[in-house]
């Protein structure tokens, strides 16, 4: 009985040491698959925060250009609004002057009338003189022809 209890507990001691070995090897796998998962997740968390370090500076990069637009648009359009009341001034300035030349036109016209009527006063006395030359001439003619 004492040898057979011996051999039972030699045989449960081989079982536990066997399975101890098993448990150890299984622990080991274990612990090998989560190294090998952890360090998979941490190539993923290496590339994430890579790829967000790229879309950061990408965004940045934007967000330069962005203000850099706006900046550009902001002078064009200041631009254009000074061009836009420099033609406003110009466009009054031309009206004035417009103004101005049609008024000198339209007294030009009016001395060019009261020229041509004074050129027609004119004629008008040419006329009337050269014929009372005429009729002078003519008595003059007569007078001396009777004498």
């Amino acid at each position: 009985q004492l040898q057979s209890s011996e051999e039972r507990s030699g045989s449960n001691s081989k079982l536990l040491s066997a399975s101890l070995s098993a448990a150890e090897a299984d622990n080991r796998q274990l612990r090998d698959e989560l190294a090998a998962i952890l360090h998979e997740r941490k190539q993923e968390r290496l590339a994430w925060e890579q790829r967000m370090t790229t879309l950061q500076e990408t965004n940045q990069s934007l967000q330069s250009k962005i203000i850099e637009q706006e900046r550009l648009l902001s002078s064009l359009d200041t631009e254009r609004r000074i061009q836009t009341q420099q033609l406003a001034a110009e466009n009054e300035d031309n009206r004035m002057l417009v103004n101005k030349l049609a008024s000198k036109v339209e007294s030009l016209d009016i001395e060019v009338a009261n020229l041509r009527a004074e050129i027609q006063e004119l004629t008008s006395l040419k006329n009337s003189l050269l014929s009372e030359c005429r009729d002078k001439k003519a008595c003059i003619e007569q007078i001396t022809k009777d004498s």
